[in-house]
């Protein structure tokens, strides 16, 4: 149970984390609720298709999640910028450097 809420905590984390470090003030509010909103919808996706899947690919469905796992990760590793160290004023910039996978703020 406490692995549970532990990963439940971690991905509220993760939602907040991209907007509170990357948006200026006036947008923050508006990505907020686009994130959590859009992170909502895609759990309860996901828990209900969950069991479907599970009936047709039987264990074959944690190789599938564990590949969209690591596509996600090379998405973030590759295309996102790092943002270490660079002030709130600059990411715009930063963020609207020509990736077309990035959209500006």
């Amino acid at each position: 149970m406490l692995d549970f809420e532990a990963g439940c905590n971690w991905e509220i984390l993760l939602v907040d984390l991209k907007p509170s470090e990357t948006f200026p003030m006036e947008t923050r509010t508006v990505v907020f609720a686009f994130a959590v909103s859009s992170n909502m919808l895609f759990t309860f996706i996901i828990a209900h298709a969950f069991l479907l899947l599970l009936c047709h690919m039987c264990t074959a469905i944690f190789f599938f999640f564990a590949a969209l796992i690591l596509i996600m990760g090379l998405f973030v590793v590759f295309l996102l910028p790092e943002t270490k160290g660079v002030p709130i004023g600059l990411m715009a910039e930063r963020f609207g450097s020509g990736n077309p996978c990035v959209l500006a703020g």
